[in-house]
């Protein structure tokens, strides 16, 4: 079973073996495994900024619309601080598997909630190295989402490297982006369309407010405050464009 999701602080005791990416899928930020303080076990990002804002931002704010994700921590390592994501025991260490079988997944709608999501974030690494499936007990695994450091409304110059991107890079790549597609709705799922289109600037600063003042110096994040306003304000045009390009 997934945990609730949890933000917090905590200081790294280890720094133990680096994570190796599924078949075909390379991570460009080369995670690893280490115990914290508070007796929990994470994968950990970092130490650069734009890393570490992006991925736990990302994170809260997936969380806020309704997105699985595992909880997370600003891990505190020589001065620096570092994303972590809990580590949950899996049955699959990627959704391949069950992928093959959408009818044994509980929580196939999410998904495409993830990628609504995305599009919102602005974020193009959807893949089978960052969506998981767990193995609750029964016969039908739950979809979990890992992985938003490449979030580009939650990094520097959010709104001119959110304009750049082409609506059919917001959809999942290789075998996911075609599981995705043969099991596509016709429209998009409305329920993560009106919770993120209801989330405005006020409402993002709250979100993002533990972990901007834990880091102390995202310089752009009123920027990145603005630009996810603007871009849950057009969610549903922006969403609708990246189905009809998919």
């Amino acid at each position: 079973m997934l945990p609730e999701f949890s933000f917090c602080t905590t200081e790294l005791i280890t720094r133990d073996v680096p994570v190796s990416a599924p078949s075909g899928i390379v991570y460009s930020t080369s995670p690893f495994i280490a115990e914290a303080a508070n007796r929990k076990t994470y994968v950990v990002k970092g130490p650069e900024t734009e890393v570490v804002f992006a991925e736990i931002g990302g994170c809260l704010l997936a969380s806020a619309v309704g997105i699985p994700v595992p909880p997370v921590a600003l891990c505190k390592a020589d001065n620096a601080w570092f994303a972590g994501s809990e580590k949950v025991d899996l049955a699959f260490r990627d959704a391949s598997i069950p992928l093959k079988r959408p009818t044994k997944i509980s929580n196939l709608e999410d998904l495409y909630n993830v990628i609504a999501v995305d599009s919102w974030l602005g974020n193009t690494d959807r893949n089978l190295g960052n969506v998981l499936a767990l193995s609750p007990g029964g016969s039908r695994a739950q979809l979990v989402m890992i992985d938003f450091e490449k979030s580009a409304a939650l990094r520097p110059h959010p709104r001119i490297q959110t304009s750049l991107i082409e609506y059919r890079k917001l959809w999942p790549t290789d075998e996911l982006g075609q599981r995705a597609r043969e099991s596509k709705p016709l429209y998009p799922p409305p329920r993560i369309l009106e919770r993120i289109a209801g989330v405005d600037e006020e409402a993002c600063r709250r979100v993002l407010a533990p972990v901007i003042d834990s880091i102390g110096n995202v310089g752009w994040a009123d920027d990145s405050i603005g630009a996810l306003a603007k871009r849950a304000s057009d969610i549903r045009k922006t969403v609708e464009a990246v189905w009809q390009a998919t």
